[in-house]
């Protein structure tokens, strides 16, 4: 669910985008401009991060303490980086975005607005892929750990956490 909550920030950008397309063909300020989408960028992860807070994705984990109690280190550490990748992610983005407005700046009367737009979009989708493939790698011996223990019968997992 976090995975998900993040990758659609991108496609929630799509109005942003045109709004963002349609400012700058209206007065050129490629500042106004980059300013605009940057503030929807930051309120769509503001919003992102309070779902996930209010949903208590971060600590899904918590029944699984009883049987398995180091599963919370693990868990705190799966967070920590998902959320580093996050950003580091989102900081590209803000740069590439910023790279994709200001190089309409000497475009003059010849721009339009499906020219920023479509710019956004082929950003917006390149930095989406690149975190889906590292949260999907980071997930990966989490959610196979998961699949483990959801494959067990009861006895098996009382014998699984006693063992550990």
């Amino acid at each position: 669910r976090w995975q998900l909550l993040n990758l659609s920030m991108y496609q929630r950008l799509q109005p942003a985008f045109v709004e963002t397309s349609e400012k700058l063909a209206e007065d050129l300020d490629v500042v106004k401009a980059r300013d605009h989408l940057w503030k929807e960028v930051s309120a769509q992860r503001t919003a992102i991060a309070g779902q996930i807070l209010d949903e208590g994705i971060a600590t899904s984990y918590v029944s699984l303490l009883a049987h398995f109690p180091e599963v919370r280190s693990q868990f705190i550490a799966l967070f920590q980086r998902l959320n580093d990748i996050e950003e580091k992610i989102s900081s590209a983005f803000l740069t590439a975005s910023q790279d994709d407005v200001l190089a309409f700046e000497t475009r003059g009367a010849s721009y339009t607005s499906a020219m920023l737009g479509n710019a956004l979009r082929t950003t917006a989708e390149a930095h989406r892929t690149r975190l889906e493939e590292e949260t999907t790698t980071t997930f990966k011996p989490h959610k196979d750990f998961l699949l483990d223990v959801i494959g067990k019968d009861n006895k098996e997992i009382l014998r699984g956490s006693r063992s550990r």
